[in-house]
């Protein structure tokens, strides 16, 4: 199955930025709250009082941050798994997937460091939850065949050829499927062996810190990667 460039559920920490500054408290400090909260909402729907209080959020604006990055992350499983109709009942039903898939999260900020650039380094420990790398591209020919089969289509070709209510009700079949292999899976979650991360806290023009998109893609695609490499 061809992969595609993740767009990281993290994306939306960009946002929050301008509020880690040089000045006040510590920008090492506040780099360790902003990056431990920001994973503790996103990943375990946790709200840390001091992560809120960094940034001035409240409690449902923590909750909708949360449920964006399950949506974000819901249509990047449907594009993984080559499901073509993402409609609304079938992302919930996957964002609940996720969801009970990401309390598995297991990181811990190992330690913090400032560089001689005036940058700082934070080490992340990472155990990568195991369920997706459990699902192969041959268990998906066999759920996308099986689909087919129940629809009584024999080719690709004749799929091609299906009317466009019908290719959507094989699509579903395929998802639900597809679903069913990751709740199998889930049954029995475990973790990979455990990697690290390094999160560069960067200061930009304006003297206000960031880490890059880059590094919480990184970060992102060790927490519960898809497929074994």
């Amino acid at each position: 199955m061809k992969r595609i460039k993740k767009i990281a559920a993290l994306v939306l920490a960009a946002a929050l930025a301008v509020s880690v500054a040089a000045c006040g408290s510590s920008v090492k400090d506040d780099g360790k709250v902003y990056l431990q909260g920001l994973m503790d909402n996103l990943y375990l729907g946790q709200q840390n009082e001091d992560y809120l209080k960094l940034f001035d959020m409240t409690a449902e604006e923590a909750t909708e941050e949360y449920q964006t990055g399950l949506e974000v992350e819901a249509e990047y499983f449907a594009k993984m798994f080559g499901i073509e109709n993402l409609n609304d009942p079938l992302l919930e039903q996957i964002k609940d997937l996720l969801a009970r898939a990401y309390k598995n999260a297991k990181y811990t900020i190992k330690s913090s460091s400032k560089l001689e650039s005036g940058n700082y380094a934070m080490e992340v420990e990472i155990e990568p939850i195991d369920v997706l790398t459990r699902v192969t591209e041959d268990d998906c020919a066999d759920a996308w065949a099986a689909a087919m089969e129940q629809a009584g289509i024999l080719t690709e070709e004749d799929a091609e050829e299906m009317s466009e209510e019908a290719y959507i009700l094989m699509d579903n079949d395929y998802a639900q499927r597809i679903i069913a292999l990751v709740e199998d899976r889930l049954a029995g979650v475990g973790h990979l062996p455990a990697v690290t991360v390094t999160m560069t806290l960067m200061q930009d023009i304006d003297g206000y810190y960031d880490y890059s998109q880059d590094d919480f893609n990184t970060l992102d695609a060790k927490i519960m990667p898809y497929f074994a490499d």
